[in-house]
């Protein structure tokens, strides 16, 4: 057994390597395990062709580690990955590779994590997987029947050759709005199977010249004006969320242009234009997946898939379709704990079976009752639909810095379970009269219909609550 870390890191993926650089800072003696060959979380795992960010490049990086060097305006996969292997050399001395955590168990006044075969013992643990670690498997009727290959869009099969195959994409979300333009034009056929269509804005990519590259390098004030310009229109966009029904209207009439001129078939257009409001559902922005729909070779079908024979996807009213690879494109488990890493906390507390009892639930989205110096990074009610995943991790971690702080003072700490359940109390009174709580089925909501995923409000708004933390939130336990 080896000695007890101040902090055990879980993932390496943008969080992870977030809360790396500020533990270095602060003198912490911390590790961070990644259960991967490389660091990169879903930018090292995604590697269909067409991924890329939806996000603006400038927004889609660390605030601390600015890059002027992006080359698009959205980076594709690779410039993302390429980015994160490059903040890890600052940290290589602390990041464990191919290191799975297997399980968490507080004892005493630290964690143990079993890894692999070893035991690691840390006085805190941020969980920074992500929330796209945990894909959704394909489990139809007749799959194993299936003559053809498929694949996760999680876990691409490099080994396949599109050209003179017929491909079906199983899905609407952000991966088949890449996936099925890529696929066009380079597989004989490709077949979009959907059971909701999905609101698409203009995305408006474009190359980042060589001048504009080096004017960012010399003068980093302009990137970081830039940045603050792409932050705040998309907080501005993000009020049509929150009931601001002229925004909301206007952005819709915004896609509702867009799908008219790209889409000129009235049937097709028919198919592909969303019943629910905007932001219900994630909101994809993309330049060439609604004008695939405009090609030959590329035919959307509309409805549920209910299983497979030998030839490929059969839908519920009983269509069939012929393919020789399947891409499941459907999304990750977010809003429930499928699959969620084993953690024993204090009182024979088990973070899973909890969360499937009582609903995924936390403490500003970071800490949670029953689990002391144990902290999320993009846990419970953190996400968004409108801007940058990074801009809230970066919050998170400027609080989980005082709350080391506050826990290397006090000893081990929980937020109180009373406060804990005030503030899920108030999450649940700002969902009405928000997009997210009109009527849609998304991936927002779990089991019970319950949103477990989005924070109720902007950014900023995130960042506020979470930039001085009250040390009377926080109950100290025995050890």
């Amino acid at each position: 057994m080896t000695a007890t870390l101040d902090v055990a890191v879980v993932g390496a993926g943008f969080s992870g390597l977030a809360a790396g650089l500020a533990l270095a800072a602060d003198g912490w003696r911390f590790r961070i395990f990644e259960r991967g060959s490389a660091v990169g979380g879903i930018w090292r795992d995604t590697r269909y062709p067409g991924a890329a960010c939806d996000v603006p490049s400038m927004l889609y990086c660390l605030a601390n580690r600015p890059n002027p060097d992006w080359s698009q305006r959205f980076a594709g996969r690779a410039e993302i990955h390429a980015y994160l292997t490059d903040v890890a050399r600052e940290l290589e001395d602390h990041i464990s590779l191919n290191s799975q955590v297997d399980g968490l168990h507080w004892e005493g006044n630290a964690w143990r994590l079993e890894i692999g075969g070893t035991t690691v013992r840390a006085r805190a643990v941020l969980l920074a997987l992500g929330p796209q670690s945990r894909p959704r498997r394909p489990d139809y009727p007749g799959l194993a029947d299936f003559t053809g290959s498929w694949c996760h869009s999680s876990a691409w099969n490099d080994s396949w050759d599109l050209s003179g195959r017929h491909v079906a994409v199983i899905g609407a979300g952000a991966s088949a709005v890449q996936i099925v333009p890529a696929f066009a034009g380079t597989a004989a056929r490709v077949t979009a199977i959907q059971r909701t269509p999905a609101w698409v804005l203009p995305r408006g990519d474009r190359q980042r010249p060589a001048w504009r590259r080096r004017l960012g390098r010399a003068l980093p004030m302009l990137d970081r004006l830039e940045r603050g310009a792409r932050y705040w229109q998309l907080e501005a966009l993000g009020l049509g969320n929150l009931g601001n029904r002229p925004m909301a209207a206007l952005v819709e009439r915004v896609a509702l242009a867009k799908l008219a001129r790209e889409v000129p078939d009235p049937a097709t257009r028919a198919l592909l234009r969303p019943d629910y409001r905007l932001g219900c559902k994630r909101i994809m922005v993309s330049d060439d997946y609604w004008p695939a729909f405009a090609r030959p070779d590329v035919t959307l079908l509309r409805g549920a898939l209910a299983g497979f024979d030998r030839d490929g996807p059969i839908l519920a009213d009983g269509r069939r379709i012929a393919a020789d690879h399947v891409v499941f494109a459907t999304g990750y488990h977010v809003a429930d704990a499928d699959g969620l890493l084993p953690v024993g906390g204090v009182a024979g507390h088990r973070l899973p079976e909890l969360w499937m009892e009582r609903g995924v639930s936390a403490y500003l989205g970071t800490v949670a009752a029953g689990f002391p110096n144990l902290a999320f990074l993009l846990g419970p009610n953190s996400g968004l639909s409108h801007s940058s995943a990074v801009h809230v991790a970066e919050s998170q971690i400027a609080y989980v810095r005082q709350w080391l702080r506050l826990l290397a003072q006090r000893g081990p700490i929980m937020p109180d379970a009373a406060r804990q359940a005030d503030y899920n109390q108030w999450l649940a009174g700002r969902l009405p009269g928000t997009v997210w709580a009109s009527g849609c089925s998304s991936w927002f909501l779990d089991r019970q219909g319950r949103n477990s995923v989005i924070y109720p409000g902007l950014t900023a708004g995130f960042r506020r609550r979470l930039r001085k933390l009250n040390p009377a939130d926080f109950v100290d336990v025995e050890a």
